[in-house]
């Protein structure tokens, strides 16, 4: 028996048609209703005359979660192999004993709306959409290639749901006195890393990751230019080195390991390659010290992008620096650049009025 569901969104209406075979289950979404019933009545037709049905009934969620983690993602990018694994954690303790073949957008839907309810592991509230979105994300990669290379399901019942609305447009930064407090905070911290790495991402704009992951190859202090290779766009970037960032690490260049910032060994696992660092608690504490508020990591890059707006740098150029793929992601500083265009008309203004009184 075929449903045909109505959803509402921002590229318009869709309608989801669902077929449900003894214990199979299959949806798919169309922009008109007529193309949803033909679909569903046309694969009810092909279920009721197939010698067999596909066998996702055999194996549970847990099961290709499994299967996931040991066939794919080893593959996969550095920095998905090390948050990818917490996310299907949550989906093989929340849904892992469901056989595959029951798993569907309702149960997707509910999902979601658990995880936006969910306390964050660290400070106060629940998970952000953002959050939620790569945990839908992760679990869509894994139906994804369920069906298509492994032919377990017919259809990834996570395409089919609504994300959550993500609100990106946040640009905190920090203000001359904070920066201040913070950087003096940094100086004092116990971590003899912390002020390095947030010098780095002040006077570059980089991402936490691209600062993490920078090895001492990625840094030429003749040339002046440090390189990020492992960015979220994929794209290898150059930006410069700011002198204050050089004083900072070129007395330990070179030292240690390949990594800048390198957790200390394991001496249980010796063999174990060098990790990144984790800056997490001695930040935290640099915050509390320095008295700031509402202030994340990521935003540095914001107080970045604020420095260069100020600087008069064009929205190109500050998308330039911090990797932006696309103009809309800089758009959210456009504010800042026409103030600056502000004070410059004002400054021609002034000019004019002197020179013609």
């Amino acid at each position: 028996m075929a449903t045909i569901r109505k959803y509402e969104g921002k590229r318009g209406t869709k309608y989801t048609a669902q077929i449900r075979f003894k214990r199979h289950t299959e949806h798919k979404s169309f922009a008109r209703k007529s193309d949803a019933a033909a679909w569903a009545k046309k694969r009810e037709t092909e279920l009721r005359e197939a010698p067999h049905l596909p066998n996702a009934s055999k194996d549970t969620l847990a099961d290709v979660l499994t299967r996931y983690e040991r066939d794919i993602l080893p593959n996969a990018g550095k920095t998905i192999q090390q948050n990818r694994p917490r996310h299907l954690a949550w989906w093989r303790r929340h849904y892992g004993t469901l056989p595959l073949a029951a798993f569907g957008t309702r149960q997707v839907a509910e999902a979601r709306d658990r995880l936006l309810r969910t306390p964050k592991e660290r400070g106060t509230g629940t998970l952000s959409p953002a959050t939620v979105v790569q945990y839908l994300m992760a679990l869509s990669h894994v139906l994804s290639v369920a069906r298509g290379e492994w032919h377990l399901i017919a259809d990834n019942p996570v395409l089919a749901v609504r994300k959550p609305t993500l609100h990106n447009e946040r640009t905190r930064s920090l203000s001359d006195d904070e920066l201040r407090r913070l950087m003096t905070a940094c100086r004092e911290s116990e971590s003899s890393y912390l002020l390095e790495a947030v010098t780095l991402a002040l006077t570059t704009g980089a991402r936490q990751q691209e600062v993490m992951t920078l090895e001492w190859r990625d840094l030429d202090f003749e040339a002046k230019t440090v390189t990020f290779r492992v960015t979220k766009t994929r794209e290898v970037r150059v930006v410069a080195l700011a002198d204050v960032a050089a004083g900072l690490l070129r007395p330990r260049s070179g030292v240690g390991t390949a990594l800048v910032f390198p957790a200390p060994p394991d001496p249980r696992r010796p063999d174990r390659p060098p990790a990144p660092v984790d800056l997490r608690s001695a930040w935290e504490t640099a915050l509390r010290r320095a008295e700031i508020e509402d202030f994340r990591w990521h935003d540095l890059r914001h107080s970045a992008a604020s420095t260069l707006a100020s600087s008069g740098a064009s929205l190109l150029e500050i998308g330039g620096v911090l990797g932006h793929r696309t103009a809309s992601s800089t758009k959210r500083y456009s504010h800042l650049t026409r103030e600056r265009i502000a004070q410059a008309s004002a400054r021609l203004g002034d000019h004019l009025t002197e020179v013609t009184r």
